[in-house]
């Protein structure tokens, strides 16, 4: 897990895990300043890339969403559409389900969706990974919390 520089451990990871693909977990992550710090690293992961990504997200481990951040992550998001090829945001229950929805048709992009089985999650993105991603993606999905 990594750390800020206070020497707490980030409530999130993102991490490339193969060729196309984008792992990125979030625990309980309470905190705008965490949130902003969060998608600047997913962005800068996808802009980096020479080539539009996968990105799977499990957010497993998130309990809520705090209020006011609307706006910063609908912004986020728009930034990072043409970066994204598809994307799946895999969620713990269906209590987020409102919210993140709204979320994600104020961002403007029908290539993210939410999911709540790993087996739906694998379904929509598989078909845009080769056989070493979708080994990854197993992988990722078969583990949870913040590693």
């Amino acid at each position: 897990m990594t750390e800020k520089p206070s020497g707490r451990p980030l409530p999130f990871t993102v991490c490339r895990l193969g060729g196309k693909l984008l792992g990125n977990r979030v625990a309980d992550v309470r905190s705008r300043n965490d949130w902003t710090e969060f998608s600047h690293r997913i962005h800068d992961v996808l802009r980096e890339s020479t080539t539009r990504l996968v990105v799977c997200t499990d957010l497993r481990g998130l309990r809520a969403l705090p209020t006011g951040l609307h706006d910063l992550l609908v912004g986020r998001m728009r930034e990072m559409n043409p970066y994204i090829l598809r994307s799946a945001l895999l969620l713990p229950n269906p209590a987020l389900d409102a919210t993140l929805t709204r979320l994600l048709r104020s961002a403007g992009s029908d290539d993210r969706q939410l999911f709540h089985s790993s087996a739906d999650v694998k379904a929509w993105l598989s078909s845009h990974l080769g056989p070493e991603d979708r080994s990854h993606l197993d992988t990722f999905l078969a583990t949870s919390g913040v590693a």
